[in-house]
């Protein structure tokens, strides 16, 4: 979270559901997965199958909100990195709360 400049809570939730989900796709120890891996190199990794609309749900459960399409950034035509990925997400989220 520190290489992300995040803090607060929503964010630690946030990090820690993205790594437990991914480590457990790719059977990797989620301390293994870093801000700067690179989504398409993640996806190289040997795996019996995984699913983004997973990892969307469990963040649903986790920080007790709902999350729609768009507010997912687009990982797959990108080169984006995880930490950018969580980063822009917990973007997304929070200018959608805020009242217009």
């Amino acid at each position: 979270m520190n290489q992300l400049e995040l803090s607060g809570e929503l964010a630690e939730k946030t990090v820690n559901v993205c790594r437990s989900k991914f480590g457990k796709f790719y059977e990797l120890p989620p301390e293994k997965l870093y801000p700067d891996d690179n989504f398409r190199e993640i996806l190289r990794l040997p795996t019996n199958g995984w699913d983004m609309l997973d990892v969307v749900l469990s963040l649903e459960d986790t920080l007790e909100i709902a999350i729609y399409e768009e507010q997912v950034p687009d990982w797959a035509f990108n080169d984006i990195t995880l930490g950018q990925w969580i980063t822009e997400l917990l973007s997304r989220l929070e200018r959608d709360r805020k009242p217009s």
